[in-house]
């Protein structure tokens, strides 16, 4: 589950949605899912365990990425989105930015540690 930033909204309505992820050689793990929750302001992967055999490609992989794909509405206050107390990004005339998170597996605390990038364009 990841929490998204004050900033950004997907929305009033909940969803869930399907997605593959293509691991080149290894084969297609499909039927995973992501859902938002507005309440919390959330999004939630869940990995399709049925498939056994992609599962455990996918988790003894040394570098694994998905994409989701969804609107975002971003909430600005004097030319900037706030992310947090300490994470503002001037927007400009526009109000174009991308965000892209990546995540690292940590097999010892079975955690994945993630880096949220914010830029204008």
């Amino acid at each position: 589950m990841s929490m998204l930033p004050d900033a950004i909204s997907l929305g009033t309505e909940a969803f869930s949605t399907t997605f593959d992820i293509d691991m080149r050689d290894d084969g297609i793990l499909s039927g995973n899912t992501y859902s938002y929750d507005p309440d919390t302001n959330t999004i939630t992967v869940v990995w399709n365990t049925s498939d056994a055999v992609q599962l455990a490609k996918l988790t003894s992989s040394n570098n694994a990425q998905f994409e989701l794909e969804f609107n975002a509405r971003f909430s600005s206050t004097d030319g900037h989105l706030l992310f947090s107390d300490t994470v503002k990004v001037d927007t400009n005339a526009y109000h174009l930015a991308t965000i892209s998170k990546e995540g690292e597996y940590d097999p010892a605390s079975g955690t994945i540690n993630y880096t949220v990038t914010v830029q204008n364009v």
